[in-house]
């Protein structure tokens, strides 16, 4: 008798006091980030992701800030100031590449974090982001580089940039592509094909 009742004590023990394994909800993404103070380290998490009205993209309000990062180990909230790299995997397993803005000291961001667009040998094209109210609501602004030279700021494919255009006279070929250029996977493109002359 005494020993069925040690062993029920047990399993209601067990039961009330074990602790529920950590499991993400929907909106916490992959991610993978290094931080400035340790930055041979790549870490491994899950960050909760903002969205605006359904769960098909994350918003920038995710990260510009800072990043909040969920595991078993708990929360954790980490100013996007410290981060030197990072990818997040979105919903539909699309990955997202981010490098601080500290690589780019001419355009004077404070550390924040820019997408990675392109990133070649010698081009290298990142979307910024500013938030412009409390509601989260964020604005972008995208920037090419020519090596260190700021050769477009703009995210109006349409209209073409003199800087880019002057690059581009030796390659008449590539300068006709540019001139055609309307999307972003376009301007990329021809961006790429740059890199590699």
């Amino acid at each position: 008798m005494k020993i069925k009742l040690i062993l029920l004590f047990s399993l209601i023990s067990i039961t009330v006091f074990s602790q529920k394994a950590y499991e993400p909800k929907q909106n916490h993404l992959p991610i993978k980030y290094v931080l400035k103070t340790n930055n041979k380290d790549t870490l491994s998490s899950r960050i909760v992701a903002s969205y605006p009205f359904k769960m098909d993209h994350f918003t920038p309000d995710t990260f510009v800030k800072k990043i909040k990062l969920v595991s078993e180990k708990g929360k954790e909230i980490i100013p996007i100031s410290e981060v030197k790299y990072m990818e997040i995997t979105d919903f539909d397993g699309v990955v997202f590449k981010y490098v601080t803005s500290d690589d780019f000291p001419q355009m004077n961001l404070n550390g924040s974090i820019l997408q990675i667009l392109y990133y070649g040998k010698k081009i290298k094209a990142v979307r910024s982001f500013q938030r412009l109210d409390l509601m989260g609501n964020t604005a972008s602004s995208e920037f090419t580089f020519d090596n260190r030279d700021l050769v477009s700021t703009t995210i109006q494919y349409s209209k073409k940039n003199k800087l880019l255009i002057n690059r581009l006279e030796k390659y008449p070929d590539l300068l006709e592509k540019y001139k055609n250029v309307h999307t972003q996977k376009d301007y990329i493109e021809v961006l790429k094909e740059y890199d590699m002359r």
